[in-house]
């Protein structure tokens, strides 16, 4: 099974869950995120406009309601504009509650290294895990990783998650 199949299938699991509904811009249209989405029923997606730090409000206030929102941004760059949700409600809430109040948001991130491949532009390319590993636990997958072993943890956990994916390895042949 290739990376990508293997991304495609945990949202597959993940999709068939009753409580989780996925959130992100591109869900719906264009492409629904490199075809990983397509499994998806389109009344489990809720499309957004270019809003992220929206998106991530939303998905605080549908965790909160008792759903597990995955969030996906395509370009993790992206993130920058969903910090102020991320790091001062996503990742602070719970302690503030006295953990009374589970945030179970997955958040699923593509990062891409090497834009000569993809045409990603000079914005599009950067690494911002060490922004966000401080405040919510983050995975990095590599290929030689269970891939939807580490999105079904992410649903168990009752805490946000972040999932870096790695979109370089989206078009390489197999898994290890």
């Amino acid at each position: 099974m290739t990376y990508k199949e293997s991304i495609t299938k945990a949202m597959d699991n993940l999709g068939k869950k009753k409580d989780v509904v996925f959130l992100g811009e591109g869900i719906i249209n264009a492409g629904r995120i490199y075809d990983t989405l397509s499994n998806i029923p389109l009344s489990k997606c809720i499309e957004f406009p270019i809003a992220e730090n929206l998106i991530m409000g939303s998905a605080i206030g549908l965790a909160i309601s008792g759903l597990k929102p995955v969030v996906i941004f395509q370009r993790m760059d992206f993130m920058l504009c969903a910090a102020d949700a991320i790091i001062n409600h996503l990742a602070v809430i719970p302690k503030m509650s006295g953990e009374k109040v589970k945030l179970p948001v997955i958040i699923r991130a593509i990062m891409d290294r090497r834009c000569d491949k993809f045409d990603c532009g000079l914005q599009h390319n950067k690494d911002l895990v060490y922004i966000f590993k401080p405040y919510i636990h983050t995975i990095e997958l590599k290929e030689s990783m269970d891939i939807q072993k580490y999105y079904e943890i992410a649903y168990e956990t009752n805490s946000p998650m972040l999932i870096v994916e790695n979109r370089e390895l989206y078009f390489e042949d197999n898994l290890s």
